[in-house]
């Protein structure tokens, strides 16, 4: 089982001030202003006449953001800070120039069954060069490892990446932990529900396209749509509002029939997802179901769903959806 894989930069030689470590990608709901102060949006009720969003709530900003966005990654340290609602102008966002430089190439299509350029057929890309700090890193376990698989693992000294069928050198550490793990920030104590959001570290392919199955009921109880239906011993929560990015295309190739894979959508890391809980014991035994544990409908086991979990203050009004979202199973 796989889990990551997230950025790492190398420290910096005679730089000791550059960014470094593991980096996370920037979660969606976070905003700048002019004058570069972070902000994370709010929820507030969605307005049938205005939005055809399925969900009750809407993910808004509080303030006016500046047109041109940050995008990039937070460090570990700026990712702690926005886990418990204390992300600031000091914890600076990595940009992607920062850790890949592009390249922009033209291309000749290539017939593999003549082995020669095919003609007129011409393509342009656009590919990624890292920077020499950059490395990819990823957490693997074997549950029940058999024909010799971890030492297989362990004797492993390159791995082919990329779609170019580039030669990568795998190196082992355990010394580097997994994550922010393995609590959780602290679910403050509450006397009615709470919000609970779930930001995506990690690409998520799921069952209904930007819905996870877990979040509709296929079984005879006929749950509504957003009810978690996850084992939650203490009880219930509730999609209510979602912040997504762009869903990003990924294919393969299938090496036992020599074919390429069918194109798949994966919800992209960043994005965050909104859920109402009962109470507080509710929200904190979900919070743990969630953090940093692979939450994908499909290829979990390879690093898809990854994320973490956090404490979203809501307003009153938000809270007092759960009358409505939770009272027809009293």
């Amino acid at each position: 089982q796989l889990a990551g894989p997230l950025p790492y930069l190398m420290p910096g030689k005679g730089s000791p001030d550059q960014p470094c470590g593991i980096l996370f990608p920037l979660p969606l709901d976070v905003v700048y202003t002019e004058d570069g102060m972070a902000h994370t949006l709010m929820l507030r009720l969605a307005d049938p006449s205005r939005h055809s969003s399925r969900m009750p709530a809407l993910a808004v900003s509080p303030v006016p953001a500046r047109k041109e966005q940050a995008a990039g990654f937070l460090t570990e340290a700026g990712m702690k800070a926005y886990l418990n609602g204390k992300l600031s102008s000091e914890h600076s966002v990595v940009a992607w120039t920062k850790l890949f430089e592009e390249e922009y190439r033209i291309g000749v299509e290539l017939s593999p069954a003549a082995n020669s350029a095919v003609h007129g057929r011409l393509y342009a890309a656009t590919h990624a060069r890292p920077d020499a700090r950059f490395r990819i890193l990823a957490w693997t376990g074997l549950k029940s490892p058999v024909n010799d698989e971890a030492e297989k693992l362990d004797s492993l000294g390159a791995l082919v990446i990329g779609g170019e069928q580039r030669m990568a050198r795998l190196t082992r550490d355990f010394i580097v932990p997994p994550p922010l793990t393995p609590l959780c920030p602290d679910i403050p104590e509450s006397s009615g529900p709470v919000v609970i959001k779930w930001s995506l570290a990690t690409s998520g392919v799921f069952a209904h396209g930007w819905l996870p199955g877990w979040c509709r009921d296929s079984t005879a109880l006929s749950r509504p749509e957003g009810r978690v239906c996850l084992k939650l011993a203490k009880g219930r929560a509730h999609l209510i509002a979602a912040c997504l990015g762009k869903p990003v295309p990924f294919a393969g190739w299938d090496m036992v029939r020599g074919e390429s894979k069918p194109t798949q959508f994966a919800v992209p890391a960043g994005s965050v997802y909104y859920f109402l809980c009962e109470d507080t014991a509710t929200a904190r035994e979900f919070a743990i179901l969630l953090h940093w544990r692979p939450r994908s409908d499909s290829y979990g086991e390879k690093g898809f769903g990854h994320g973490f979990a956090s404490h979203h203050p809501a307003s009153p009004d938000i809270l007092k959806l759960a009358d409505s979202l939770f009272k027809s199973e009293k």
